[in-house]
């Protein structure tokens, strides 16, 4: 006999397992929070110029040989993967009408570069130098 949605739901708050999920996703939360926080004294420090030229040295031709070799497309890895959800979670979306689309997508300026999100049936990450509107990183 199929639970219906509602009694499943009812079910889960009375057995507590909706608080534990919700307590887990809010420590969850809190560590990205704290984080965000470290980065962005982080940020104070460095020069993100810097930064942006080592995620692309870290994702050049051996990464790309490396993602394929493993039967994966090119993602991004943990670093650049941080960066770009820092970007999406603090900076609002702006529009770039010289940047074209064919698919759902977010843009934020953040530090003189433009980083994009392309939603597909997964996710292409752009990241456009502001002043050109060249593309200096693509996974």
């Amino acid at each position: 006999m199929e639970i219906l949605l509602a009694e499943k739901v009812k079910q889960m708050l009375e057995s507590g397992e909706l608080d534990d999920f919700f307590e887990e996703h809010n420590k969850k939360h809190e560590i990205l929070e704290g984080r965000f926080q470290k980065f962005e004294k982080y940020l104070e420090n460095i020069d993100f110029d810097d930064l942006i030229y080592r995620l692309v040295m870290e994702h050049g031709e051996e990464y790309c040989e490396k993602c394929w070799a493993n039967g994966f497309e090119i993602y991004p890895n943990n670093k650049l993967q941080f960066l770009f959800d820092y970007v999406m979670d603090r900076v609002p979306d702006v529009d770039v009408p010289e940047i074209e689309y064919s698919f759902m997508q977010e843009i934020r300026e953040f530090k003189g570069y433009y980083f994009e999100a392309i939603h597909g049936q997964g996710v292409i990450y752009r990241i456009y130098n502001k002043k050109d509107l060249q593309i200096v990183l693509q996974v």
